[in-house]
């Protein structure tokens, strides 16, 4: 879908090649992703963007203490 010029629409595709952009359910895949493949400074950023949205998410500390570990 194009609006004048070659302005695409990238609203409807979530996390489009932009940094920072994206849900938390994103995040967290990428994070799984990343972990399971042990790719350790991935991790760690993914981790810390999901603490920098929801700082008092349990769920996000244990992730990052789990890292922290390995």
């Amino acid at each position: 879908q194009q609006i004048g010029g070659n302005l695409k629409v990238t609203a409807l595709r979530p996390n489009n090649g932009q940094k920072g952009c994206g849900t938390n359910q994103d995040l967290e895949a990428k994070y799984k992703k990343a972990y399971d493949k042990g790719k350790q400074r991935k991790a760690k950023k993914l981790i810390e963007e999901l603490l920098r949205r929801d700082p008092f998410n349990s769920q996000y500390k244990k992730m990052e203490e789990a890292l922290q570990e390995s």
